[in-house]
């Protein structure tokens, strides 16, 4: 994990959680399309009804998810304040789950006992992604899965301070290959989209800056589900990428 906790949780709570409401100004179109990779990649590898390790999960919402469609969720991450969220929301929820502090690279689960591991926006943050696709590797039984998802790198150095290493799709998928077979790699998020949703407009000068793309496309993912973060890109740019990739 980084070696750092992050302070998100302790400033913004969990706002994962809040990002998967149906409410359209809280609702994060973004957000729930990753997830909605993840939970899709782990129903196409078998694997439902299975044990799967979450690393990074941080307040728990894709636990959550995957919690709710049948797996045995354990969560793994290195903010503890993150985990007392986590732990709170399950427990509110009367959800049942196992969740304990500890590092991605030196997972602290004995080898070849986990139907499949997730491990969601966590590579681009360490400085040794390799150690944690061995570690991956050593406690996936034969036969396994891992859902790996990262940002696709654009820029030369990442514009997000937190990000050690961001990588291209083939640099993507030529490091997972050193550890897993049968790599799938699904792009997503059209660069076009992430830009009309962050993007702000005045309108007539009386009102301020609004962001009518932001409010469409949270009503677009929480009501009907058609969430343009999943579209293909007209320009063929995309700022998301989620490996699907075995143990031998």
């Amino acid at each position: 994990m980084p070696d750092h906790e992050f302070k998100k949780y302790a400033s913004r709570g969990a706002y994962h959680w809040e990002a998967l409401s149906r409410s359209v100004k809280r609702h994060n179109p973004y957000l729930a399309g990753r997830y909605k990779i993840v939970v899709e990649f782990l129903v196409k590898a078998g694997l439902k009804g299975k044990s799967v390790l979450d690393i990074g999960c941080g307040d728990g919402a894709l636990s959550f998810l995957m919690a709710g469609g049948g797996w045995h969720v354990t969560g793994l991450d290195y903010s503890g304040t993150g985990l007392g969220l986590a732990r709170k929301k399950f427990r509110e929820r009367g959800v049942k789950a196992s969740f304990f502090r500890g590092d991605s690279c030196n997972i602290p689960v004995k080898g070849d006992s986990l139907d499949a591991v997730v491990a969601a926006d966590i590579i681009e943050h360490l400085r040794e992604p390799e150690k944690m696709l061995s570690d991956i590797r050593r406690v996936l039984k034969s036969g396994g899965a891992a859902v790996i998802t990262t940002p696709v790198k654009l820029t030369e150095t990442p514009e997000d301070p937190e990000h050690v290493r961001e990588f291209t799709e083939e640099e993507f998928r030529d490091i997972l290959k050193k550890y897993f077979v049968d790599v799938e790699v699904r792009l997503s998020h059209p660069k076009a989209a992430v830009v009309k949703y962050g993007k702000a407009y005045r309108i007539l000068g009386m009102f301020g800056r609004v962001r009518p793309y932001r409010y469409l496309y949270n009503a677009m993912s929480s009501y009907t589900g058609n969430n343009p973060f999943l579209a293909p890109a007209l320009g063929g740019v995309y700022t998301q990428m989620s490996a699907l990739a075995r143990k031998k």
